[in-house]
């Protein structure tokens, strides 16, 4: 499986955007998009990271939670609307129950 094959295979099996994918692994929307174009390869960190969650949801859990706390920690966003992507999607995931 090449990288975009597998981000698109990611994005599938956890129901997640371009723009999703990019925040948890805090790079750019432009750089998942040139991935998954093939224009581009994910750097070493990043394959690791694409790697890990293909094969195990609890790190694609893990990421989330990270994500939320740094949100709602270091920048001034409105946590009703984060928390409006965060649980459906962890919901989506099979990670977490009602």
């Amino acid at each position: 499986m090449n990288d975009a094959e597998m981000i698109r295979f990611i994005r599938n099996k956890y129901d997640l955007t371009q723009k999703e994918l990019a925040s948890l692994l805090n790079v750019s929307l432009t750089a998942v998009k040139s991935w998954e174009g093939r224009t581009r390869s994910p750097s070493g960190s990043a394959t690791r990271m694409l790697k890990l969650m293909s094969i195990k949801p609890e790190v694609v859990k893990a990421l989330v939670e990270v994500e939320d706390s740094r949100l709602m920690i270091n920048l001034p966003v409105d946590r009703e609307k984060w928390k409006s992507w965060v649980y459906p999607s962890l919901i989506r995931m099979n990670l977490m129950q009602l």
